[in-house]
């Protein structure tokens, strides 16, 4: 197969890395993969040596419009009546003006379909990359697919339309799913669940528990639990609720060392927050750590625990199954989050720690009973593992999606 692969942003900047790995294990069973990105907003790539050719093109630069206007010469039919099926379509005007800016994008994808001969394009995220592949698969004559992770899965975005033309939509949780089908009335067996993989590291350090429990070199005490949080800095991955039970461990005179891995908007008001509670010495605003760099903390034993206080709002402000906690999980890292969206659906009270969302005082009890309980600790995370390479293995979860994208055939005779 010859895949078409569009993104948000990936590989430039450093956000989807979930995307590189599951596009670099599907790699070895692909003819050819062509990545192209709906809006690189960073002008460097985030990630080295992607298996892939990588399209960058502005929304409507000069390469841009003049790929699409290829695309209308050669099928001036499709794209008219593509364009009239997106726009005359019931969902809200905001989605629509959206839809507007991406079409010279999606044009000029049906022309690189054509002289890449791809036989299939696949969007990450329901919202605009996905309006790219459509454009662009309505008016190539070759399937299309995509990918729902979260909020993508509320905005109604032409939802129905691209789940009525699409050979399958695979979200990364059963409530994304439910929530899907619920709000389009999608036939069932289009929407799929796959989900999200990690790899899963061959061994996590044996002398977790004994570190995690020892003194420190200067013999100044029990050693601080090291709380590791990474996370956009955004409103639905709950900092203020994380902070506030932060300042209650300090008042019950718990030792941690708190890392915020993650960068975004929220990053003043969460120093600000830091400096009033009394909190300087003990949370590091890390900003982005490299993927690979935080893995190998990770893998290294380096946190005790993971933590999530997201948040859930209508609207679908909510978790998915957060990556971060699954590769924390995957590496050994016992984990506590909210039950926030789909996040029960990777973490019980066999592998982690479940409080409710926005409630700073369920989580300060739970990492507390954490700090004092080191074999607790040890025995969420052995089960997190566990659980991690049950139902979240990379190899697994991208054999299944592998598995629909080769199942998805061109109409006959659709040929340009």
């Amino acid at each position: 197969m010859r895949l078409g692969l569009v993104s948000a942003t990936y590989p430039f900047g450093t956000k989807e890395p979930y995307l590189d790995a599951e596009l670099r294990a599907l790699a070895p069973a692909l003819d050819a993969a062509v990545v192209y990105p709906a809006a690189p907003q960073a002008r460097a790539a985030g990630f080295a040596g992607v298996p892939g050719e990588v399209v960058r093109l502005p929304l409507a630069g000069p390469a841009t419009l003049a790929l699409a206007a290829a695309t209308i010469v050669r099928r001036p039919g499709r794209v008219l009546a593509a364009l009239a099926t997106l726009f005359a379509a019931r969902y809200p005007v905001r989605a629509k003006l959206k839809n507007f800016a991406v079409v010279p994008k999606g044009l000029a994808l049906a022309e690189i379909a054509r002289r890449r001969r791809l036989d299939h394009l696949h969007a990450y995220w329901l919202s605009t990359p996905a309006t790219v592949a459509w454009i662009a698969a309505r008016a190539a004559g070759i399937p299309f697919s995509a990918t729902a992770h979260r909020w993508d899965v509320y905005e109604d975005n032409f939802a129905a339309g691209k789940l009525r033309d699409a050979t399958f939509v695979r979200t990364i949780s059963e409530r994304g799913r439910a929530d899907l089908l619920a709000r389009t009335g999608a036939d069932p067996a289009k929407v799929r669940v796959v989900r999200l993989g990690v790899a899963i590291p061959a061994a996590v350090p044996a002398e977790r528990l004994a570190a995690a429990d020892s003194p420190l070199p200067d013999d100044a005490g029990p050693r601080p639990l090291r709380i590791l949080c990474a996370a956009a800095l955004v409103e639905v991955k709950g900092h203020r609720t994380l902070l506030a039970a932060l300042e209650l461990l300090k008042r019950r005179g718990i030792t941690f060392a708190c890392t915020l891995a993650g960068a975004g908007p929220l990053r003043e008001e969460i120093a600000r927050t830091i400096a009033a509670g009394g909190l300087e010495g003990a949370v590091t605003l890390a900003g982005t750590i490299p993927h690979d760099e935080l893995l190998g903390r990770l893998a290294a034993g380096r946190f005790d625990v993971a933590v999530l206080a997201s948040l859930e709002r209508p609207g679908g402000l909510m978790e998915g199954v957060p990556v971060a906690l699954v590769e924390a999980m995957a590496c050994g890292c016992a984990v506590v989050a909210t039950s926030s969206g789909s996040i029960p659906e990777l973490v019980d009270a066999a592998s982690g720690i479940l409080v409710p969302h926005s409630d700073p005082e369920a989580l300060a009890a739970a990492l507390e009973r954490l700090a004092r309980d080191p074999e607790l600790r040890a025995r969420l995370a052995a089960a997190g593992r566990e659980r991690v390479r049950a139902a979240f293995d990379l190899r697994a979860t991208s054999a299944e999606l592998g598995a629909l994208l080769a199942s998805a055939r061109a109409p006959a005779g659709d040929s340009w």
